[in-house]
């Protein structure tokens, strides 16, 4: 699926946790976040564009504190399989 907006970014996030009752997804106006429930672990996920490119840029929290790191790629490039691998590493 090519994301261009972020309901399509919800619909990727829904998908790649639709069988892990652990995650919770929480989607407002400006960004979507997974949680593991019974942690302060998750992700929030947003849609920017970066010279006519369009971007997820996401950050891993572990707590209500700064983000214990970010990154960001291109829209084409973030698919269920590399968002998947982002889970893992870190839930």
């Amino acid at each position: 699926m090519q994301i261009t907006n972020l309901e399509d970014l919800a619909a990727v996030l829904a998908k790649a946790i639709e069988n892990d009752e652990t995650l919770i997804l929480t989607t407002t106006e400006k960004y979507c976040e997974v949680a593991k429930t019974g942690t302060l672990k998750k992700f929030k996920f947003a849609l920017a564009m970066f010279n006519n490119e369009l971007k997820i840029g996401f950050a891993f929290f572990e707590g209500d504190s700064e983000p214990e790191w970010m990154e960001d790629i291109g829209a084409q490039y973030f698919t269920e399989t590399y968002l998947a691998q982002q889970l893992e590493s870190e839930f």
